[in-house]
């Protein structure tokens, strides 16, 4: 079979995402936007609508509740973010409107996982999060509608959990993008074609044809296959 190649503009791009929802969508955003970065970007999206993808059908959901540091600082970055998102992604001055609402997770333990909790809440609190332990009568207090039977313990945050309206922070991060001078393609990635050692050469799509790039990032999510 022959190789046919997919033009993309006078050259092949420095930098191919496959798979554009929002995990795409933000590296290619990130990536853009880095005064640092000269390259060209092209996002390969099978399905523009988006009517199956994670990102339109997730919960959409924030916390800084976690037991390791690298998801606490991951989502220390993320609500930041969000918070200054609407005006960040603004086109023409116009901000988005992404829905972020803020309200705190609530972590609940019986005696036998009071030590964890506490354990947990003694490690966010080390890393800056707004996290109180209360006892059930607290509980009951703040919460009267909770039933603390067989409750030992609660955990919650002042701040930094919530949700937000991912499908709307996935368009603007996109047309964002797209101002920034992404490419946005559709096509469905069949595989990866390598080059010398183990280095990917391109990417082969379903209808035969290759991109070639200097660097690739997977962003299909439960979509990839599970070889190249």
């Amino acid at each position: 079979m022959s190789r046919k190649s997919l033009q993309v503009g006078a050259r092949s791009p420095d930098v191919v995402i496959i798979g554009g929802g929002i995990i795409g969508a933000a590296t290619a955003y990130f990536l853009a936007r880095d005064t640092g970065f000269r390259g060209r970007i092209v996002v390969l999206e099978q399905d523009p609508s988006y009517a199956r993808a994670a990102t339109a059908l997730s919960a959409s959901s924030i916390r800084q509740q976690f037991s390791t540091p690298v998801n606490v600082r991951c989502s220390q970055f993320g609500i930041e973010f969000l918070r200054t998102a609407a005006a960040e992604l603004a086109l023409d001055d116009t901000p988005v409107d992404i829905g972020l609402v803020e309200r705190t997770y609530l972590y609940l333990a019986t005696d036998a996982g009071r030590a964890a909790l506490a354990d947990n809440v003694g490690r966010q609190r080390s890393l800056g999060v707004e996290v109180e332990l209360d006892d059930p009568v607290a509980l009951q207090r703040r919460y009267p509608w909770l039933d603390v039977t067989g409750i030992a313990c609660g955990a919650w945050t002042r701040s930094g959990e919530g949700w937000f309206d991912a499908y709307a922070l996935l368009q603007a991060l996109r047309n964002k993008g797209r101002a920034l001078g992404v490419d946005y393609r559709e096509a469905r990635v069949a595989r990866l074609a390598r080059g010398e050692g183990a280095t990917i050469a391109a990417a082969v799509l379903a209808d035969g044809r290759q991109l070639a790039a200097g660097w690739f990032v997977c962003a299909a999510g439960t979509r990839t296959p599970d070889r190249s």
